[in-house]
């Protein structure tokens, strides 16, 4: 399974330690029911499943949205795939953060702060990026895509993952214009004091994402947080509580 989507919020309100059990399940099915919403027939094609945790304290909530790695070479395109699934994020942070509050009884409650990654997508979207920029050749961007996958753990399928992507980061180094060294390689007696313009950078934003947390104000000491995670069991259907 890969990391699709990480969703993070926290509040000032508190949950009791008896509450923490109902309150993660409550809010595993709000997230899922959401997701599932969104995502229509995708959430069954990919095999989407939600992780929920839950610390006490001021409260944080993170919730994990996971698909089967296959995911990545659905569409015609492994990029195209990723442009796709790069968008969804930010409009699933829009549908689940604000009913958070409600799904957990902090009434009208705003989170102090809330961010949104892009899992796994947005980490091969930036190698994509590299390559186009000429920072990275095409092999590199491989090599650096299957590291990402193993560390996701997945396994299943990542042969034509790689294919996949290794021909897609080769036809993108081959469609860019040559670098100066390239040309004066290619040129028998290149103008003396002959230089070449610099590359221009793609257009779009910035690879940017924020972190999941914020950073530690000043006098932060670390603590054991207690909290929960909710998942769901694949085979039984039923819903998982940890606590740590």
């Amino acid at each position: 399974m890969i990391v699709i989507a990480e969703l993070y919020a926290r509040y000032q309100s508190t949950l009791s330690e008896t509450e923490l059990n109902v309150a993660a399940e409550n809010l595993l099915i709000f997230a899922e029911r959401t997701a599932r919403d969104y995502y229509s027939e995708r959430y069954d094609q990919f095999g989407i499943t939600i992780s929920v945790r839950v610390e006490i304290g001021s409260s944080r909530v993170w919730i994990t949205i996971k698909a089967i790695g296959k995911a990545l070479i659905i569409y015609a395109g492994v990029r195209q795939g990723i442009d796709y699934l790069v968008q969804d994020p930010p409009k699933l942070a829009r549908l689940i953060i604000p009913g958070i509050s409600t799904t957990l009884k902090f009434p009208a409650e705003r989170p102090e702060y809330h961010a949104r990654r892009l899992g796994l997508p947005g980490q091969l979207r930036r190698l994509f990026w590299q390559v186009e920029l000429g920072e990275i050749s095409a092999e590199e961007a491989t090599k650096r895509a299957v590291v990402l996958l193993e560390k996701q753990g997945e396994t299943d399928g990542v042969p034509t993952i790689e294919q996949r992507l290794s021909s897609e980061f080769h036809n993108l180094q081959k469609s860019l214009p040559p670098t100066a060294d390239e040309r004066r390689s290619l040129e028998s007696s290149p103008p003396a004091g002959s230089q070449d313009p610099p590359r221009n950078k793609p257009e779009g934003p910035q690879p940017f994402e924020p972190a999941l947390a914020s950073p530690p104000g000043t006098g932060f000491r670390r603590r054991h947080r207690r909290g929960v995670i909710a998942t769901r069991d694949r085979e039984t259907g039923d819903v998982r509580i940890s606590r740590y």
